[in-house]
């Protein structure tokens, strides 16, 4: 059995608030487990990995992790300075990014902890750590999964991932800009989507607001759901929700969606704390 839970969906920064409440404020992050592996794959580190670490240390075991981030900006590492596991040395992890500027994973996350930012530099985490420069392309890792990585359509390097264990496929992109009418993209993507499981996509925009907004780097909800109905995705979670759509916007998105024909079997605006399992 493989666990999904969402420990952020929310894009740009956190939204704390009344108006917010039921799909969450906290940014980007996901949590996979996979059966009673005492694995934790992190993706992404937004402020939703936080609460995450908390529960973790809360327990006596050891932990042992890897934490996938998909690109540097501020709501997809902002988590990191604050997970309370990199600062217990009982503790192991592997940290990916893709490289930044021209900075590698480490250096990128020295820049974040360097004293202008924080406090503390990363010469304060006590864990076990090894830092990896993610790299397009696919690798098998001994916990039983493969990571495959593709470049998203994103300001700088961005990645979206996607996650096989078994015979299960999860694709995992907060940030991409997807153009229908860019036939290699569309062709692309389709590819990279084709007969998954499950499918967290960006959905920033609707078609509406993306007229004003083309070349941000986020995609229209409607036209992923479109696309993830073209290629077979059994499940579709959008995420990466903007800061001024408020639970009733988000309703209201959610409403539209159940009603469109071309969409996937299940198709969701994710919530904070939602958590879905698959089979594996």
């Amino acid at each position: 059995m493989i666990r999904i839970e969402f420990l952020g969906v929310r894009g740009s920064v956190p939204t704390p608030g009344r108006q917010t409440l039921a799909y969450g404020g906290n940014t980007s992050g996901v949590l996979i487990r996979f059966g009673n592996s005492p694995h934790h794959l992190f993706l992404d580190a937004g402020t939703g990995i936080v609460e995450a670490g908390n529960r973790l240390v809360s327990r006596s075991e050891a932990i042992e992790g890897r934490i996938l981030i998909t690109h540097a900006h501020s709501d997809h590492i902002q988590g990191i300075p604050f997970f309370k596991p990199l600062y217990q040395p009982q503790h192991q992890f592997s940290i990916h990014m893709p490289e930044q500027a021209g900075q590698n994973c480490e250096q990128v996350l020295k820049m974040l902890m360097a004293p202008a930012f924080f406090p503390v530099s990363t010469d304060a985490f006590n864990a076990k750590i090894s830092y990896e420069t993610q790299q397009p392309g696919t690798t098998a890792y001994p916990e039983g999964y493969s990571v495959t990585s593709l470049k998203a359509n994103h300001p700088g390097n961005t990645f979206m991932y996607k996650i096989r264990i078994g015979d299960t496929d999860i694709v995992y992109c907060p940030d991409n800009e997807f153009i229908p009418d860019d036939k290699a993209m569309r062709s692309s993507m389709f590819d990279f989507f084709e007969g998954c499981d499950l499918v967290i996509h960006d959905s920033h925009e609707s078609r509406l607001s993306y007229e004003k907004k083309r070349g941000w780097g986020h995609s229209a909800w409607e036209d992923i759901a479109e696309l993830a109905y073209e290629a077979g995705v059994n499940q579709l979670y959008l995420t990466h929700h903007a800061p001024e759509s408020t639970d009733a916007d988000l309703d209201q998105r959610q409403q539209a969606l159940s009603m469109m024909t071309r969409r996937p079997p299940v198709a969701l605006f994710a919530r904070e704390g939602q958590t879905v399992e698959l089979n594996s």
